[in-house]
């Protein structure tokens, strides 16, 4: 990211952490899982190891989906007609 300015970056990393959080959202957020019945300790410990894994490929996500939309807005064009008129 050598080329990119610090405003740049800026406007990246608050692409991805808007990213992160809407799919946190939309993911029903970290431990909010009910369960009916009381759960024995290895299965509190899987939750456990699901919840990391889930989070973590939730900030891959981000990462991915927020430097997308982060290009498009970069390299938009916004000088080219729609074609609609």
């Amino acid at each position: 990211m050598g080329i990119l300015s610090t405003f740049d970056k800026i406007v990246w990393g608050l692409t991805v952490i808007v990213t992160f959080i809407v799919l946190f959202i939309i993911g029903g957020g970290f431990i909010l899982s009910w369960y009916p019945d009381p759960i024995d300790a290895r299965a509190a410990m899987i939750k456990q190891y699901y919840d990391l894994v889930y989070v973590a490929g939730m900030f891959v996500s981000a990462l991915f989906v927020g430097t997308f939309f982060y290009l498009i807005l970069k390299f938009w064009d916004r000088s080219q007609p729609a074609g609609l008129e």
